[in-house]
């Protein structure tokens, strides 16, 4: 397993890793809180235990997939620059993520980040050459809170033409920044050149809320290119040693390969 220019693991340590992995989502499965995320998953091969919403997904079903997944993915901007693609060690920068405090320069005190903050750091990103993607530095804490997410896309929407990306924790949230693109864009299938991406995350390893099966759903139906941070938290919701914690991150991040390749 190679980070950057630094092997982390051995190629046996790895394929150990993986091959785990691959029994774990067999015979424990994965949680899956969503009917019709377990209805494509069963149609793809899983084997779908409804009273306990669980799949189980046997190797070949994963090992088919992998290869079907894009290794390289193409995003744009809203400006002249040329479409830039990551994947196959090509490293990109994005800003962000995610705050819902600031501390103001000379002072020690904390406070919540408001929407024009948001768009603040946007319009920032946005002049920096060294940032490729523009993300959500902050969830604003000034607007109704049900709409926080949408609020600060409209920020990245008015004070940045590069790539933006954001992360929903709704699919009505993610249908609606979904649509706010197509408007300012003017483009109704988004995903032929996307200028938005998302990224998702597990609530714990194995196990996915509707919340965010929901968003899975709504990104991949509009062809919009989306990643899973697998964020386990070393000794808490995946083992303490590296390989394990690893291994917990492959988990996470494998339990969409047959999902995407329906659905794409």
């Amino acid at each position: 397993m190679w980070t950057g220019s630094t092997q982390v693991l051995s190629d046996k340590e790895a394929s150990t890793i993986h091959a785990v992995s691959l029994q774990v989502l067999e015979h424990t499965g994965v949680n899956i809180l969503n009917e019709e995320i377990l209805d494509l998953m069963e149609s793809a091969g899983a084997t779908a235990l409804r009273s306990e919403k669980i799949a189980k997904i046997p190797p070949s079903l994963i090992e088919d997939a992998i290869p079907k997944a894009p290794s390289t993915i193409t995003l744009y901007g809203r400006d002249d620059r040329k479409p830039f693609t990551i994947g196959k060690g090509i490293t990109r920068s994005a800003s962000g993520f995610d705050a819902t405090f600031i501390q103001d320069y000379g002072s020690v005190e904390r406070r919540p980040i408001t929407k024009a903050e948001v768009g603040a750091f946007a319009r920032l990103a946005d002049r920096l050459p060294d940032i490729d993607i523009v993300g959500v530095q902050g969830i604003p804490q000034d607007v109704p809170q049900d709409k926080t997410e949408a609020h600060a896309a409209q920020m990245l929407l008015k004070n940045t033409s590069k790539h933006i990306l954001v992360a929903p924790d709704t699919g009505r949230s993610a249908r609606t920044m979904l649509k706010m693109v197509s408007m300012v864009t003017g483009i109704e299938n988004i995903g032929q050149k996307p200028i938005i991406s998302v990224h998702i995350s597990p609530s714990a390893p194995l196990r996915w809320t509707p919340a965010a099966c929901d968003v899975i759903h709504e990104v991949v139906r509009a062809g919009v290119p989306f990643y899973i941070l697998p964020a386990p938290i070393a000794g808490a919701t995946s083992p303490v040693t590296l390989a394990g914690h690893l291994g917990a991150a492959q988990l996470s991040d494998s339990d969409w390969h047959s999902d995407r390749t329906v659905d794409a």
